[in-house]
């Protein structure tokens, strides 16, 4: 059985650190409000005083309007130490809004390959999205964004990095 480590925090633009340099950009950070209940859902970023662009997240490559406000495109990153044979999965928010490191892993490893863990994970991140759903609506039914990563650590990393490969030009007379 594997254990999962999480080795990332989510980017959410009201942890401080965040909120401050989104606000220092000029942006605003605040929850959508409905105008029955009040705030609801996440904390999100936006153009301040205005209605877009709405991220729920601190830092996402290719956001135009959303780097203009703070948004970054930098991951924090860390050194992780890994053995052969060990399983790196890396996913998008849309699997994390339902389940957990461990959650995911068990899921993953419960299968017969990595590429068949992947679209476990997938299918499983869409039909918590689906069951989260507040109406049968087919508009009101989305998933986030699920995207999977997965690699299981080879036992002879140098295997993967230098494949052997014939040195003799080919000739195409």
């Amino acid at each position: 059985m594997f254990a999962g480590e999480d080795v990332t925090r989510d980017h959410k633009p009201d942890i401080p650190q965040e909120q401050s340099r989104i606000l220092d950009s000029g942006g605003d950070v605040r929850r959508m409000v409905d105008p029955v209940d009040g705030p609801v859902g996440p904390f999100r970023v936006w153009v301040k005083g205005g209605r877009f662009p709405g991220l729920a997240m601190s830092r996402s490559a290719g956001d135009s309007i959303a780097k203009s406000v703070g948004v970054v495109a930098e991951a924090e990153t860390r050194g992780v130490t890994c053995s052969p044979g060990d399983i790196l999965l890396l996913a998008s928010d849309g699997v994390w809004e339902f389940l957990s490191t461990q959650q995911a892993l068990d899921l993953v490893t419960a299968c017969e390959t990595l590429e068949q863990g992947a679209a476990a994970l997938v299918k499983e991140s869409c039909r918590l999205w689906l069951a989260d759903a507040e109406s049968d609506d087919p508009a009101d039914q989305v998933c986030d964004d699920i995207t999977v990563v997965l690699m299981r650590i080879p036992e002879d990393p140098l295997e993967v990095v230098c494949k052997k490969t014939d040195p003799t030009p080919s000739d195409s007379a």
